[in-house]
């Protein structure tokens, strides 16, 4: 008797810790839909449909940036790397240059956001 209520307390406690470290993490599905959306003009990106293809893979903003963060303070944070496959017109960045106005539009067909596990923002940071 004793035994089965150590296993249940047991069961207990491992239920509420993986709910504590995990659940309040943004889903994988919520992830992908929130970096498409935050491929948009403001971010330097028109896009062109929909993705054919995206996947997540959940890490840390630091592993994320190779190690190096533009924002040290978020090294340890959850984020999701999202993988999209699509194509998007580049609306940002400087103008083409004068000697050469034909050149562009220039195109996307793989991108990368890196969405904070835990608010659903997105942390890549804009094309300039």
């Amino acid at each position: 008797m004793i035994n089965k209520n150590i296993y249940r307390v047991s069961i207990i406690l491992l239920v509420l810790v993986a709910c504590s470290l995990f659940g309040f993490l943004v889903a994988r599905q919520s992830a992908i839909h929130n970096a498409i959306e935050a491929c948009n003009p403001g971010y330097g990106l028109q896009p062109v449909g929909t993705p054919t293809s995206a996947e997540a893979h959940l890490t840390t903003f630091g592993k994320a940036e190779g190690g190096n963060p533009w924002d040290p303070t978020l090294s340890g944070r959850p984020v999701w790397v999202v993988v999209m496959h699509g194509s998007w017109i580049i609306v940002g960045g400087p103008p083409p240059a004068l000697s050469n106005p034909a050149q562009g539009p220039f195109y996307e067909d793989t991108r990368v956001q890196i969405i904070d596990a835990v608010t659903g923002e997105s942390r890549s940071v804009a094309i300039q």
